[in-house]
């Protein structure tokens, strides 16, 4: 009996959090996840535990195991530091083209380079003065509005400490894949 509650508990707290992360799934799911996390730990030992919850991620992501996914990972947030690198460069030389070239078309219809980039960029430069450097902190799930992800499917939101001259603040790139092709639809600082 003690067990049953122990699973029964696991698997309510396991569903929580999935659900926080905007996964769909569902409680009996969740149970056999722990229950064969719970068989993972009785034959394999302590260490395979970890393993075991990792891949089960990993499944959850479209992934066959961890390795396949974090070797994933690496790849995106390799692109997304080049994308960033790029827009950087356009800002540093006022160069709409280069801060723009991993946007769509259509999307910058709002966003003209007299009446809004180059506006941008003379503030920025007062405000926060010449970039130093960033540190990257994290990746998170795009909008899971149903409109936004059709019109950004798989956005991820990769966040930095970024450090200019006169402080250090907090900037987003949002990066979305559409028929195979990557595109930036937001890179704001805040």
């Amino acid at each position: 009996m003690q067990a049953t509650n122990n699973v029964d508990r696991s698997s309510e707290k396991l569903h929580e959090i999935l659900n926080s992360m905007n996964y769909d799934i569902n409680q009996s799911q969740c149970f056999n996840v722990v229950n064969e996390i719970n068989r993972n730990q009785a034959n394999k030992g302590e260490t395979k535990i970890k393993g075991s919850c990792l891949d089960v991620i990993s499944r959850l992501e479209g992934y066959e195991d961890w390795n396949a996914y974090t070797g994933d990972i690496s790849v995106n947030l390799n692109r997304a530091e080049q994308y960033v690198d790029e827009m950087i460069v356009g800002d540093a030389e006022a160069s709409y083209s280069k801060f723009t070239q991993r946007f769509e078309e259509k999307y910058l219809v709002n966003f003209s380079e007299k009446k809004h980039f180059l506006r941008d960029v003379r503030e920025m430069r007062e405000e926060f003065g010449d970039y130093v450097n960033r540190e990257f902190l994290g990746c998170l799930t795009g909008d899971t509005d149903p409109e936004a992800t059709a019109k950004y499917p798989h956005e991820l939101r990769y966040v930095w400490r970024f450090v200019f001259e006169k402080k250090e603040v907090i900037g987003v790139a949002c990066i979305y894949c559409k028929d195979g092709i990557y595109y930036v639809s937001g890179f704001n600082y805040r």
